[in-house]
């Protein structure tokens, strides 16, 4: 199957049937998503590092040069230096990337090999179509309800708070 841009897409950009749908037949990643756990830790995730001065935008679709596209959980500002990074959170027992997310977050850690798909970074005066600069992908994880959560950055993993941001 090759790329072809026109090809329609559900409401996460991924590959779909006419219509846009995310039915049987489409060309979906298989992933797991648990629901209201997952978004609970998004949303838990999001108010600790509002308290630090630190802005997120939930779900803005990222897109590389050949059309791959992932949507992030959040993409959060630092107030510091005013660099960006991806949040994504993974909850369940051994949480996995889709295929695409694996893509996006490997190459959004170089400048200019990724683009914004929508709107949504423009609260950060990025509008749709600009290619960004690189950011460092940070993944919280929570396996279930109660259990202690880690925060990893791609091959530095280690237990401690959400964000390199927060206050210690």
């Amino acid at each position: 199957m090759s790329y072809d841009p026109q090809q329609p897409r559900d409401w996460h950009g991924r590959w779909a049937f006419a219509g846009g749908s995310s039915g049987p037949g489409s060309f979906l990643q298989d992933a797991a998503y648990n629901g209201h756990y997952h978004d609970f830790v998004v949303d838990w995730t999001e108010k600790n590092m509002a308290r630090d001065g630190v802005r997120c935008i939930h779900g803005p679709r990222l897109t590389t040069w050949d059309g791959t596209t992932a949507i992030p959980d959040l993409i959060c500002l630092s107030p510091k230096d005013g660099t960006l990074a991806i949040i994504e959170v993974k909850t369940g027992e051994n949480p996995t990337f889709t295929k695409n997310q694996l893509k996006v977050y490997a190459m959004v850690q170089f400048d200019n090999h990724v683009l914004t798909a929508d709107n949504k970074l423009s609260a950060f005066g990025i509008p749709a179509g600009e290619t960004l600069l690189a950011m460092e992908v940070d993944v919280v994880y929570a396996a279930r309800p109660g259990a202690l959560l880690e925060h990893s950055q791609p091959f530095k993993i280690y237990r401690g708070m959400i964000s390199p941001w927060m206050k210690k």
